[in-house]
């Protein structure tokens, strides 16, 4: 079953963290609201974890601007660096943060894995609070499956004048990847 929830303009961190406390299910999948999905999508990744018996499932994707309009070619996970799929993050050794891109959009979670590191969102970071999450999923999980569709299409801003926003962003991601040396 799938459950939306929304909550008063809180930033993605708070809202990922409402989720995660609502969630009553064995898998979870955080969305963007302006992200497009193929409709069978959660159903296929879905199918892919319990055949494989995989604690994330990670679909390729596409990126589109804000006009909807493709900006690069339909990027499908490079199965070829994978030994095997499903894989484990010790197949991939030095290899596993660069293999998966650090983006939570695109993975399917088993919640067991969740619970296993009491996982959250750091809220104090408005952007790349889910560096950290991602880096320990990744590096936790038993079992680790590929899509081979595209399912998702992510819209990306394209703003030239949000210099001060990206600077932001590089320093929230230095802090999210400093909490995890820390924890």
């Amino acid at each position: 079953r799938l459950k939306v929830i929304s909550i008063p303009h809180s930033g993605s961190a708070a809202a990922r963290n409402k989720a995660l406390a609502e969630a009553k299910g064995e898998f979870v999948y955080f969305a963007n609201s302006y992200d497009l999905f193929d409709e069978n999508m959660l159903t296929k990744m879905v199918q892919k974890a319990e055949a494989d018996g995989s604690d994330i499932v990670i679909d390729g994707y596409s990126l589109l601007n804000q006009r909807f309009q493709e900006i690069t070619s339909t990027e499908k996970l490079d199965q070829s660096v994978l030994p095997q799929t499903p894989c484990t993050p010790q197949d991939l050794s030095d290899e596993l943060f660069c293999t998966f891109p650090a983006v939570i959009w695109n993975k399917l979670i088993r919640m067991d894995l969740i619970h296993q590191f009491h996982l959250t969102f750091d809220e104090s970071l408005k952007y790349n609070s889910d560096l950290v999450f991602n880096a320990i999923i990744l590096a936790g999980a038993k079992k680790i499956s590929l899509m081979n569709d595209c399912l998702l299409c992510h819209r990306i801003n394209i703003n030239p004048y949000q210099k001060k926003e990206s600077l932001q962003e590089f320093g929230d991601g230095l802090k999210a990847m400093a909490h995890l040396f820390h924890q």
